[in-house]
């Protein structure tokens, strides 16, 4: 009979949209976190704004070792999802408050505590994967322009499979870990390694 494998960390991803679930995608491909024993359990639905992400990562903070929430910076979080935040860290509401999003984790969670924030900029997942794939952000950077830009690169609208096949013909490993000074995916490779 053989052996199960210990599992060494579980890990749980709140996503926001269809493009974070194609890019999640292509890295738990690319990293096949089962063979280092972490086992990461995506959120099953997505949609939503940053405080919908957030909130149901908050919900599962207990569940797992590390739970993430990856949201985009167009639209802020609500004033009573920075106060359950803060609860979840162990913080006060006026020590978040007046912090952007996508400041929270470098500025106030410096332990790592669950949930851990990703935090897409410019604007959206979108910009990030431009700064990811070494491209052009747009001067006026705007999720509607980020998005257009990220078409042209893609090739036309949305497509999950045509999306995670650019990825895979542009990034490697070794190119990803370069890519240090992008701080949303310093995070999101945590993930993977655990």
């Amino acid at each position: 009979m053989p052996k199960k494998r210990k599992i060494k960390a579980t890990v749980y991803v709140s996503l926001e949209g269809k493009r974070e679930r194609a890019f999640f995608d292509f890295l738990y491909e690319l990293y096949d976190p089962k063979t280092n024993n972490i086992n990461i359990t995506p959120s099953p639905k997505y949609g939503g704004n940053s405080s919908t992400i957030l909130s149901q990562a908050i919900k599962k903070k207990n569940n797992y070792n590390q739970v993430y929430a990856w949201f985009d910076e167009d639209v802020s979080l609500s004033v009573e999802v920075k106060q359950a935040l803060a609860c979840a860290w162990g913080r006060e509401l006026k020590d978040l408050k007046h912090v952007a999003d996508k400041d929270l984790q470098r500025q106030l969670n410096s332990k790592n505590k669950n949930p851990i924030l990703i935090v897409s900029s410019p604007c959206s997942v979108d910009g990030l994967l431009l700064k990811i794939c070494g491209k052009t952000i747009p001067q006026q950077p705007t999720t509607k322009n980020c998005k257009a830009t990220m078409a042209g690169i893609i090739g036309g609208s949305f497509d999950e499979e045509k999306e995670k096949q650019y990825y895979r013909d542009n990034l490697t490993k070794e190119y990803l870990e370069n890519c240090q000074d992008i701080e949303a995916l310093s995070i999101i490779l945590l993930m993977f390694r655990s």
